[in-house]
């Protein structure tokens, strides 16, 4: 080993790293400097000790016996604490040190080898520095692979200090790496249908960090693939009608292909299939008289692999079937018959057997309606038959409800799909606004100047109803004991503003019902004038309120031209606008004023316009 310059002493950690400290830096507690030759290594505690051992801050304690196991960490020193502890307090019973010792801003910082590196030739005593691992080739060749096959590799790679490695690579180009049964055994895997150079890297590394790397090679030799084309498909035709189809082929290489049917079992049975072209284009012709399913095979080529497709045809017969939707009540108890009639074109020498089920609505089986029967045949030389459902009566308030069916055979042309309505002739719910607390017209919106309302909901008896507003619950009605299905609710007072009220109804076990919703609009501001027009040329006046009149009483309106009282007639009133028209003429440029009596205008909620007297700014105007 190099012996260090007088100005620096080079010292190694257990992990190897070289740790250069400053000789000024490497003193003991009395400040004299460190080798062989000194006070560490001759002299005894009582020559070095103080009179007492200065006091420790907590976090210098840490350091130091973190220090003593070789983990010294700087940043982990009272940075506030200064006073030096003797190096004796480190002096092992054969007063040898067990590591280093380094005095940084006053601070005493042990470290954890054997014995310091003196500056002689005799390493023996120091820790060694880490081996990096090392392959035995900086590159490897691997022995080439087919298309789409993978090649198994070991590495050779050695670590003189025996430490445990780990792998990493980088990603090849054209293929993946994936980890083997053992910590050097690799597997390299190439794309689908790649072939070509591949190469990448893996790197060894070893638990200090050191690392050696080598490059692998691979070539992948072409195969040939065989034709991709899927597995099956399914057709349909009807009984005597010829049916054009393709197979659609492709070829990874894109050599020509050629196709053929199968023979044997795996040509038609109920057919021919004819090969139009070499794209793949067939016409499948099905035997006389043959109704059902036929299958059979396609092979196609590429001159030396073959792939097969399985094409499946189902040849229908030519008869259409066809029926009514039904609707019925559903009765309050017992069974009530829902018939279907299916109807064919024309009589069969054979029975149609049709294939029943239930493909939708709203409706359930065992609960609306009795178990359905799977089938209903038509017999030979019929043209229809019935398909009754039982429906099941109840009481409860529950909606029209749909049956949904499909009857099938391979006799007809295609599937017949009917729906059935079950017509809900319980009580329907309703729910109304008392009229009494309705103030608007008829055919408002509910406008009202109450706040507290009473709402009514007319349902089945001994059901549950839950009343809403803007989708919030407000509680439940009360059922009305003199007229049962009548149920009550009054509301608490309400804000001015806009609702929307609804009631949902609970029986039993069946889905909640709910009424249509009713909209209220809670008005409680009285109207004002907003505006007063006159015109000298046709003689009218405008009279323009703040919300829409329900009510107006021409003979509490009067007018003054230039305070003298003149005669007018109420033309219309529209929305909120009422228009009048005068006897006399209007003179331009004279004053006009109107004065309006108590109880003489009204809003739609009831609300009455307070009183306008003569002369009341800004209802004089100037024509």
């Amino acid at each position: 080993m190099d012996t260090p310059t007088d100005n620096q002493q080079t010292l190694q950690t257990k992990e190897g790293l070289p740790l250069e400290l400053a000789a000024a830096s490497q003193t003991n507690a009395t400040g004299a400097n460190i080798d062989d030759n000194d006070a560490l290594t001759r002299k005894k505690e009582q020559d070095l000790q103080d009179d007492e051992k200065p006091e420790e801050s907590p976090a210098n304690q840490d350091a130091i016996a973190d220090g003593a196991k070789g983990n010294i960490n700087p940043e982990q020193l009272d940075s506030e604490y200064t006073r030096p502890r003797p190096v004796s307090d480190y002096l092992k019973d054969d007063d040898s040190l067990p590591g280093w010792v380094w005095t940084l801003a006053g601070v005493t910082l042990i470290g954890g080898l054997d014995a310091l590196d003196d500056g002689d030739s005799n390493d023996s005593d120091n820790t060694p520095n880490n081996t990096a691992p090392q392959f035995s080739s900086s590159t490897l060749a691997l022995d080439p692979i087919e298309e789409d096959g993978s090649a198994t590799f070991t590495l050779d790679v050695e670590d003189a200090d025996g430490d445990s490695l780990s792998f990493s690579n980088s990603n090849p180009s054209h293929g993946t790496i994936t980890q083997g049964d053992q910590d050097e055994q690799f597997i390299y895997t190439p794309d689908d249908n790649f072939f070509g150079d591949d190469s990448f890297i893996i790197l060894a590394r070893d638990p200090s960090g050191a690392t050696d790397s080598i490059t692998v090679s691979v070539t992948v030799t072409p195969i040939n693939d065989a034709p991709q084309v899927e597995a099956s498909q399914e057709l349909g035709t009807k009984a005597g009608i010829a049916l054009a189809f393709d197979v659609d082929a492709t070829d990874i290489e894109e050599d020509p292909l050629t196709y053929s049917v199968g023979e044997g079992d795996n040509a038609p049975q109920n057919g021919t299939v004819d090969v139009v072209n070499s794209n793949g284009n067939f016409t499948y012709t099905p035997n006389e008289g043959f109704i059902g399913e036929d299958s059979f095979q396609i092979i196609v080529s590429d001159g030396d692999k073959e792939s097969t497709q399985t094409v499946t045809i189902n040849v229908r017969g030519t008869q259409t079937a066809t029926a009514d939707d039904v609707s019925v009540y559903e009765g309050a108890e017992n069974t009530t018959a829902m018939v279907f009639t299916i109807n064919i074109d024309s009589a069969l020498a054979e029975d149609i057997i049709l294939n029943v089920s239930k493909t939708g609505g709203t409706a359930s089986e065992d609960t609306d309606f009795s178990t359905l029967t799977d089938t209903v045949t038509l017999l030979a030389g019929q043209t229809s038959v019935d398909y009754v459902v039982n429906i099941i009566g109840d009481t409860e308030n529950e909606g029209d409800e749909t049956l949904e069916l499909s009857f099938d055979s391979s006799q007809l042309a295609a599937p017949l799909s009917v729906t059935g309505t079950i017509i809900n002739d319980d009580p329907q719910t309703v729910l109304t606004l008392n009229s009494n607390d309705d103030s608007g017209t008829s055919n408002d919106d509910g406008i009202t100047q109450l706040q507290a309302l009473t709402l009514t909901v007319t349902s089945a008896t001994g059901a549950n109803v839950e009343i809403f507003a803007n989708e919030q619950s407000l509680g439940m009605a009360t059922e009305d004991s003199e007229n049962p299905g009548t149920y009550h609710f009054l509301t608490t007072e309400l804000d001015e503003g806009s609702y929307l009220f609804s009631a949902t109804v609970t029986q039993s076990e069946k889905e909640p019902v709910s009424s249509a919703p009713i909209s209220v609009t809670v008005d409680l501001s009285k109207p004002t004038l907003t505006e007063f027009n006159a015109s000298a040329d046709d003689d009218t006046v405008t009279l323009t309120f703040s919300e829409a009149v329900d009510f107006l009483d021409a003979t509490g309106i009067t007018f003054q031209q230039d305070d003298t009282d003149i005669a007018a007639v109420l033309d219309s009133v529209e929305g909120n606008t009422a228009t009048f028209s005068f006897e006399t003429d209007l003179v331009s440029g004279s004053l006009i004023d109107v004065a309006i009596a108590d109880n003489s205008v009204s809003d739609l909620a009831g609300n009455l316009l307070t009183a306008i007297e003569f002369a009341a700014d800004p209802n004089a105007i100037t024509v």
